[in-house]
């Protein structure tokens, strides 16, 4: 399996030139229209160094800046990104999209409020928040971009809804502790979006139509049976859990090996 070094790949990230902001009870802003986006603390026009959010962060729904009232409709690129002393963030309603390296790098990010109605979670947007242990991803979402919860090392678990049709490239690459992933069975799931996280069990639900694919030997020519998951994942026997799909390896009598694919109903 190839390796890919995350860290390096995140190392040009302060090196991008951001939009003025203003700064209103502790969040950095900008404001167009009636609506306002999270943004990075900036300094001479790039991305700080040093970033300053610290703890449990609440953004607000509205936010009130030279007697105008805005709705927070987006975070944006960068906006949290590197935040070490970032612990949780809890996000509101009415914020519909999640930028590209919104918290990449987090690293005592344990906790995240994603709300209803969230449309885009952009790349990258959680890489590498190695603490980050649980995530339920909320109806709306379409797409799971590439990288974006790569490096999450701590992530056991992932809930996606059945909106979700496609999850891209790297999208849960190497997080080494997750165990469980609920997706429908009409997603579109690139073959790399597990790469590394070599524990992981897909559980399928929804009408998954999935056939068994007949062999043509006869029973009294199998020495064995070994199962596994749809990724690869070698189990230590049949699995009993009602809607997954799992691959069923028959060892024959001459040395061959015939797969077929199950779903448990």
């Amino acid at each position: 399996m190839k390796k890919i070094n995350l860290f390096l790949i995140l190392s040009f990230l302060f090196s991008l030139q951001t939009m003025g902001q203003t700064l209103v009870n502790g969040i950095y802003y900008t404001f167009s229209g009636t609506e306002a986006t999270v943004v990075a603390k900036e300094i001479d026009n790039r991305v700080s160094k040093t970033p300053e959010y610290i703890g449990d962060i609440t953004i607000p729904a509205t936010v009130e800046n030279d007697g105008i009232t805005y709705n927070v409709t987006r975070i944006g690129e960068y906006a949290f990104s590197a935040c070490l002393a970032l612990t949780s963030i809890n996000i509101p309603e009415g914020v519909k999209y999640i930028g590209m390296f919104a918290f990449v790098q987090c690293m005592n990010l344990t906790s995240v409020i994603i709300p209803d109605g969230m449309e885009i979670i952009d790349m990258w947007a959680f890489a590498g928040c190695i603490n980050l242990t649980s995530v339920i991803i909320p109806d709306g979402i379409e797409i799971i971009d590439i990288w974006t919860f790569a490096g999450c090392i701590n992530l056991t678990s992932v809930i996606i809804p059945d909106g979700v049709t496609m999850i891209g490239e790297y999208a849960f690459y190497y997080c080494l502790n997750l165990t469980d992933v609920y997706l429908p069975c009409t997603a579109d799931v690139a073959a790399d979006a597990f790469e590394g996280s070599d524990n992981v069990i897909l559980h399928y639900y929804g009408e998954c139509d999935v056939k068994v694919q007949e062999t043509a030997s006869l029973e009294s020519e199998i020495t064995g049976y070994e199962y596994y998951t749809i990724s690869g994942i070698k189990l230590s026997g049949k699995p009993a859990e009602r809607g997954m799909i799992y691959i069923e390896r028959a060892i024959m009598s001459d040395g061959r090996i015939e797969s077929r694919k199950f779903l448990n109903k």
